[in-house]
């Protein structure tokens, strides 16, 4: 009887000390979850696409080798210099030179002139928001306010998304000071 009881008292104490372990090492891999996680959700957030990018919008839009005709528009203006800033961050509806090709003849090269450079500068201003906004802003917003004071509308026709006529052809190309959005055609403010 004596033995029986010692045991049970034996038995208890295995239960109760292999108990305080397993809950020790249940709360120690409940606590290694937590940090992980932390830390993996600290590491998502430090990943900005802005700090992952390699250029600003002017040298990402140089890079991209199909905005030629915009650069160029950018300069003439002096916009490009705003547009390289570090210390703004800007959404750019960027027409390609395809978009540039289809104004009637002769349309770039006389916005090109110095006398037109206020015109110049009110069209290239109306593709651009003083914030960046990724495609799913974009997609949320009826309307956008614009650098030049108009709005855009936005839209979606047949699943494709549009800023007032012009097809957005390429979402999201990130810079380290802003958003580009390629559009298929130029748009034009409203005079």
């Amino acid at each position: 009887m004596l033995f029986s009881k010692l045991t049970q008292i034996a038995l208890a104490a295995v239960v109760v000390v292999g108990s305080v372990s397993v809950a020790s090492l249940l709360n120690a891999n409940a606590s290694d979850y937590h940090h992980n996680t932390m830390k993996m959700a600290s590491t998502k957030k430090s990943a900005c696409p802005f700090s992952m990018a390699s250029a600003n919008i002017v040298g990402t839009a140089q890079k991209a080798g199909m905005f030629s005709t915009l650069i160029v528009a950018l300069k003439a203006t002096g916009l490009d210099k705003t547009l390289a800033s570090k210390d703004s961050k800007f959404t750019v509806f960027a027409p390609t030179d395809d978009a540039f090709k289809k104004l009637p003849a002769g349309t770039v090269e006389m916005l090109l002139k110095p006398e037109n450079k206020a015109k110049l500068t009110k069209i290239l201003t109306y593709h651009v928001v003083a914030k960046p906004l990724n495609a799913g802003s974009v997609l949320k917003m009826p309307t956008i306010g614009t650098v030049e004071g108009s709005n855009l509308a936005v839209s979606l026709k047949k699943g494709k998304p549009f800023v007032n006529n012009s097809q957005i052809t390429k979402t999201n190309i990130y810079a380290t000071n802003g958003i580009i959005h390629v559009v298929d055609t130029v748009l034009m403010p409203t005079d």
